[in-house]
């Protein structure tokens, strides 16, 4: 891929003012995600030094830049926390990197109903402090809570912390709204949500996500030890018929130690 022209270079200063670079030093540390990219790996991609990283502020700038990216042929990377190191936020190709720091508000919440709108940059340790100001609280988060956002959660996909109760974050997620590549807006929901879950932006820029929530619970964390495997697997049979459910649970298989989180109290 070709460097910007001074033409592109004026075009994003002109949309985006201070809100992006072209500086080199910045440009490197937006070329991995949460780690180097491993040797093995590095020569058969190459360079990842995006060409300039933009911040939108709203879901109207990523449709302009979207649709001018679209007509120069410019490649563009979405950026959450990039903490997942599975590589979805390097730009293999160079481009633009697009990151979602300054989107990360809170839209709405609706208590009655149990669910909120968030923009996709706010970090899930973020949102469940404010939504416990309100007496409510997440199904589930990652355990890269402190730093993962929740449009890249949706992008990557998984599982995390009250998924053993709730399942997948997907089965918790009602809508998102994206921006597809040609700039057009687009809100998906029911089905049509696998377009865009575990996708890694490859089908659009996530601007909102709307996800169930809870009421605020009090929750027991207990750590467990066990002999071996056996006494283990019966340690959670019981459990789970004796409550409702565990809300999640951790495992460090080398000291034979459970984490579980149980709701108890």
């Amino acid at each position: 891929m070709a460097r910007l022209t001074s033409k592109q270079k004026d075009w994003l200063k002109k949309e985006f003012d201070q809100r992006v670079t072209f500086d080199k030093t910045e440009r490197r540390l937006y070329s991995h995600d949460t780690a180097a990219i491993p040797g093995i790996i590095h020569p058969f991609i190459g360079s990842t030094i995006p060409d300039a990283i933009v911040q939108p502020e709203s879901e109207q700038e990523i449709a302009r830049l979207a649709a001018w990216a679209n007509e120069n042929n410019m490649p563009l990377t979405p950026r959450g926390k990039a903490s997942s190191g599975h590589g979805g936020a390097i730009p293999t190709k160079k481009g633009i990197v697009v990151d979602f720091w300054r989107m990360r508000e809170i839209i709405h919440t609706d208590s009655d109903s149990l669910k909120v709108t968030v923009q996709p940059g706010i970090t899930w340790e973020k949102l469940q402090k404010e939504l416990m100001k309100q007496k409510l609280d997440l199904r589930l988060y990652p355990t890269s809570a402190p730093s993962s956002s929740v449009g890249g959660w949706l992008a990557q996909g998984g599982a995390g912390i009250g998924s053993y109760a709730y399942g997948y974050f997907r089965e918790n997620v009602i809508r998102a709204r994206v921006v597809l590549p040609d700039g057009a807006i687009k809100e998906f929901s029911g089905d049509d949500l696998d377009l865009i879950a575990d996708a890694e932006g490859t089908t659009g820029f996530i601007t909102q996500v709307t996800l169930k929530i809870k009421k605020l619970e009090n929750i027991a964390v207990s750590a467990l030890a066990f002999p071996d495997a056996r006494k283990l697997q019966e340690a959670i049979e019981r459990l789970w018929t004796k409550m409702n459910y565990p809300s999640g649970r951790l495992f460090l298989s080398t000291r034979k130690w459970l984490s579980l989180k149980t709701g108890l109290l």
